[in-house]
């Protein structure tokens, strides 16, 4: 183990120290432990690390702490194979408009139990030389940039074809109420396991919008909480060409923060969209009626299977957009059977949009307590199954 300020570093909170942390990386020919003690550690650019195997390392993420201060620069450029950022913080001395406090582009590397404050993007996990996963684990995402909301931002920003990424125990959370940000934002991956995570006053708390020739498949979302979202709490939408495939949310909560967002949006009006499940699900609106719980639409969505929830609070349950095909929506309490809203429902329960909705089943709900109806089947193919619902 090597200390940063073995090569000068002082870690004083106005000392910079950027020329001390790049000598102590360059004395690094292997993998080892770069350490730094509790402080502050001032950087006004880029610092890089190509050694394979090289852990930084810090005290505590509240005790050794990187403040940039820098608006645009990145702070830790990662590209050696298996390294790692464990008991670190990071902020910044100014408003940042730009720029990752890591960018994780190494094979099988990790960030765990660390902080990110003040960010425009926390982590960025970018295309590898060679495609193998990274982890990101046990870490708080405190108080993004406003107005963080553009391509490339987010306090997780995704763009790694042909790889895992699994984030694991994470806390993404804004202290003021709706700020224009997102919380994930992906853009390419191979794989995405996302568990255990709690994302609190985001604008968009997951955002999957692969552009042109790009995809994002096998996302798995389990026992994570997308709550008090200043827009849709997930939002997946591919531009023109580009690909979203193998969606699977379980044991998840959604709750928007204002009337109409959403819980669920996937808009395949452009892209496409395929093999949909959401299962054990909780939406949520305690400012409706207003917004969808799940809404998904578009000439390019297929494969939809919705199973085993209670969505509440929201115009729409569960709707499905002119013209879509091919769904499922079974064992769903759409309606007034949230225990904390006795006799409110939604507006409506489950409805199928006017058009030529075709080949989709929706039996076996509860959509009792709706102002205005439960089940509005709209959709005039003739190869459905509608029947067996409560309300």
């Amino acid at each position: 183990m090597i200390s940063v300020k073995d090569f000068g570093a002082k870690g004083d909170g106005s000392t910079d120290d950027t020329a001390a942390i790049q000598t102590a990386i360059n004395s690094f020919s292997s993998g080892g432990t770069l350490y730094f003690p509790a402080g502050t550690y001032i950087i006004s650019s880029q610092v890089n690390s190509s050694v394979n195997g090289l852990i930084f390392l810090g005290s505590g993420s509240q005790g050794s702490i990187i403040k940039t201060t820098s608006a645009t620069a990145h702070c830790l450029n990662l590209t050696g194979w298996n390294s790692g950022v464990e008991y670190l913080g990071f902020d910044t001395t100014t408003t940042k408009t730009g720029g990752s406090f890591i960018v994780l582009s190494g094979p099988f590397s990790r960030v765990t139990q660390c902080r990110f404050d003040h960010h425009w993007v926390a982590i960025s996990i970018t295309n590898p030389a060679q495609p193998a996963p990274v982890w990101v684990s046990h870490s708080v995402f405190h108080d993004a940039t406003p107005g963080a909301t553009a391509y490339g931002s987010g306090a997780i920003w995704i763009d790694r074809p042909s790889t895992d990424v699994y984030l694991d125990s994470l806390l993404l959370l804004n202290d003021v109420n709706g700020p224009a940000t997102y919380g994930i934002n992906v853009q390419r991956v191979g794989a995405l396991t996302i568990s255990n995570t709690e994302i609190v006053k985001q604008g968009i708390a997951l955002l999957i919008n692969p552009q042109a020739g790009q995809r994002v498949q096998a996302v798995f979302v389990t026992n994570t909480y997308f709550d008090t979202c200043y827009g849709n709490c997930v939002l997946v939408q591919p531009g023109a060409g580009g690909a979203a495939e193998w969606l699977k949310f379980t044991n998840v909560w959604t709750s928007p923060a204002e009337q109409n967002a959403n819980g669920f949006m996937f808009n395949a009006d452009t892209g496409s969209i395929g093999n949909v499940n959401i299962t054990n699900f909780t939406c949520h609106n305690d400012f409706g009626p207003g917004g969808t719980g799940i809404l998904f639409q578009g000439a390019g969505i297929k494969d939809v299977t919705i199973n085993g929830g209670m969505v509440q609070g929201h115009f729409y349950g569960v709707a499905a957009g002119p013209n879509v095909s091919d769904f499922t929506i079974t064992n769903v309490s759409a309606g007034a059977y949230d225990p904390t809203h006795p006799g409110v429902g939604n507006t409506y329960g489950i409805v199928v949009s006017n058009g030529a909705s075709n080949r989709y089943i929706i039996t076996n709900n509860r959509v009792s307590g709706n102002s205005s109806g439960g089940i509005a089947d709209n959709g005039t193919g003739t190869n459905k199954i509608v029947g067996q619902n409560v309300g």
